[in-house]
């Protein structure tokens, strides 16, 4: 078996490939790069080949399909933005790349597989998805997957009794997912949750109805990827590393940081008693973020573990990989079919009553294609 797993972060692209013997492919790529030359991803795929099955670049997620399947209604569902907006000038790198990628003939000459997001899952009870979308985008699902795969081998226990809440730290936003017995039964995207370290995380919808009075136009995704920590720190320089040494310096930014993570683990602990709190992302590497949360929490906290020769790409690639690995009937098919990844359906507009879009959910998204 030899497969990829890839992760659109929103600096770069990670790629993740095993086979039988152990780890393939371990690299990223610039997603600014990626954006300008998409052939460096196919060379890299190329370099590897034969594969069995790839996990693309899934953004907000999709009931599982084919390369071949991929048109403008899944690239809206994905993406959640019209055609118009994806050839834009001012389109972050990030989206611009998998836009260009989705779009590429090239993609249904490999065994690509795009997969869903959180919202999409049977494990998670419809009343949990109500009025929302972003419950945790596929790369976060590709997270609680090595999170299975981390805690089932660190505690010797099989995959179906594991139980954990999973954090994720990314550079621009946070997610966090409730997983019971080996399966994901809640989740909180970017924008229902805390700050993150770029993103402003969960907004006021009052603030949202006075946007185009403090900035002068509609709203874009930029504007959604600022006011987190970074801006709360008045520092336009702020790295993540600086910020979790001298947090002192920043004492606003850090307890909003903090207590959202906070308030993420209370929310997705209601019902149930995890066996631990796993920490992935960019930020998870920041002992004195690991230390606060662990002297706060009541269970105990630890970084997710990866895969043992995986050395540059990140957890969610990592976590897509083995994915790729089950639903290809690999070593890790277990994992897939416990996590129920195969019964994903519908779309992630599906539980929206607003105006009763979720009845008309591939109807509207149509429109945002065409818009």
């Amino acid at each position: 078996m030899r497969v990829v797993g890839i992760d659109p972060g929103t600096m770069s692209f990670d790629l993740c490939g095993l086979s039988d013997e152990g780890v393939i492919l371990d690299s990223t790529i610039p997603s600014a790069e990626l954006n300008s030359n998409p052939n460096v991803l196919f060379d890299l795929l190329d370099s590897i080949a034969p594969l069995d099955l790839i996990v693309g670049h899934s953004g907000l997620g999709t009931s599982l399909k084919k390369g071949g399947e991929i048109g403008g209604m899944e690239i809206a569902e994905m993406l959640l933005a019209p055609q118009r907006e994806l050839e834009g000038k001012n389109t972050p790198d990030l989206i611009q790349a998998m836009y260009k990628l989705y779009r590429d003939p090239r993609i249904r000459d490999y065994p690509f597989v795009f997969i869903p997001g959180v919202v999409h899952l049977s494990t998670v009870p419809e009343y949990r998805k109500i009025n929302k979308i972003d419950l945790g985008t596929a790369d976060k699902l590709c997270c609680a997957v090595l999170g299975v795969k981390d805690q089932a081998e660190a505690l010797n226990i099989p995959y179906g009794e594991t139980s954990f809440i999973l954090i994720e730290l990314g550079f621009g936003f946070n997610a966090a997912l409730s997983i019971v017995n080996g399966r994901i039964v809640d989740g909180a995207g970017g924008t229902n949750l805390g700050p993150g370290f770029l993103a402003q995380g969960s907004l006021d919808a009052e603030l949202a109805r006075i946007f185009h009075y403090i900035t002068e136009a509609p709203p874009t995704r930029l504007t959604f990827a600022s006011g987190g920590v970074m801006s709360i720190s008045g520092n336009k320089e702020l790295t993540p590393e600086e910020f979790g040494k001298n947090h002192d310096r920043y004492p606003i930014a850090w307890e909003a940081y903090i207590e959202g993570i906070l308030k993420a683990i209370s929310a997705m602990s209601l019902g149930h008693k995890p066996r631990e709190i796993l920490v992935s992302g960019r930020l998870s590497g920041l002992d004195e973020i690991l230390g606060e949360l662990s002297r706060r929490c009541a269970l105990p906290v630890r970084r997710l573990g990866g895969l043992k020769d995986a050395k540059t790409a990140k957890h969610a690639a990592q976590g897509a990989a083995i994915l790729a690995d089950g639903l290809a009937g690999g070593r890790y098919k277990k994992i897939a079919d416990i996590m129920q990844i195969k019964n994903a359906k519908g779309t992630l507009l599906d539980h929206i009553y607003f105006q009763k879009i979720g009845k008309n959910s591939r109807e509207i998204l149509q429109k945002i294609w065409e818009s």
